[in-house]
């Protein structure tokens, strides 16, 4: 009789620890998460007039993130110290502080698609730039988990080793921009055109967003979005940045300060096009 009670309470426990737990603590609490305290994430409590800048890890995110920021909010200075407050990171800003958020706000997340994104601008940039990006982040902030072999990190990336959270960059990827655009109001941003001309992209997000800007309004956010810029203002306001969300956090926010190739050979390319050649060859990455 006791041991068929313990299996009962075991059960019982592994049935809430895979997911119920999590909703009778949000609907005890009245919070969308179990803690709280924390960046939510995917169990994010989205609101219908919610926008949100998407990509995948690595695809230009931040610099989208500041020029949006620089886009709707003109005359403000907006730097690391502050764009939590104003262009939040839902894996790091906490639930309190988005729910007290007036809205409409906007909102930076790497989630594959999720049909409560009702308005989306979706970052996407070339495969092989991802990966060098993401090497080269890790290798500073986490060398425990890539070591200094670039070819063996290309091996793990495609193999799926980083996929936990986000999925592949092609799943990633395909997830928006296959999306009936019933089901979705989408923009797609490549990160190469951001780079070759952004004052063009501001003016594609503008009328995204329908917001009305002056040309000079335009060019004064194109001006202090640059990545020179961006990379005066991390020198100058990180320290606020690190206290508010943790160093290791900000360090993924930091600009590239150089773009360093740690050995993008002609055989490592061709095994990423063997692995994204058809998404890659959709979006114009030869």
């Amino acid at each position: 009789m006791r041991s068929g009670i313990r299996k009962n309470i075991k059960s019982g426990i592994a049935r809430l620890t895979r997911g119920q737990l999590m909703n009778y603590a949000a609907a005890i609490h009245d919070q969308p998460t179990p803690f709280p305290a924390k960046g939510p994430g995917r169990y994010l409590q989205v609101r219908p007039d919610d926008t949100f800048i998407v990509s995948y890890p690595r695809s230009g995110n931040t610099w989208l993130r500041f020029l949006v920021a620089n886009l709707v909010h003109r005359g403000e200075v907006v730097d690391y110290g502050n764009i939590e407050t104003i262009v939040p990171d839902i894996y790091v800003t906490n639930e309190l502080s988005l729910r007290k958020m007036a809205g409409p706000r906007i909102l930076k997340s790497h989630e594959a698609y999720d049909p409560r994104y009702r308005r989306v601008i979706y970052a996407v940039r070339d495969p092989r730039g991802v990966i060098v990006s993401q090497f080269n982040t890790l290798r500073r902030l986490r060398g425990d988990l890539v070591g200094d072999s670039f070819e063996k990190f290309v091996d793990r990336q495609l193999a799926g080793d980083f996929d936990a959270w986000f999925g592949s960059w092609s799943g990633n990827v395909c997830s928006w921009i296959h999306q009936d655009k019933a089901d979705v109001e989408l923009l797609v941003v490549k990160y190469e055109d951001v780079r070759r001309d952004t004052l063009a992209v501001a003016t594609r997000i503008v009328e995204f967003l329908g917001i009305e800007t002056s040309e000079e309004e335009l060019r004064d956010a194109v001006a202090n979005s640059s990545h020179g810029r961006m990379r005066d203002l991390y020198e100058s306001s990180s320290a606020r940045l690190e206290k508010a969300i943790g160093e290791g956090n900000a360090g993924h926010l930091r600009p590239n300060m150089a773009s360093a190739d740690p050995g993008m050979t002609p055989r490592i390319e061709q095994r990423i096009r063997d692995r994204y050649g058809r998404v890659m060859a959709s979006l114009g990455y030869a």
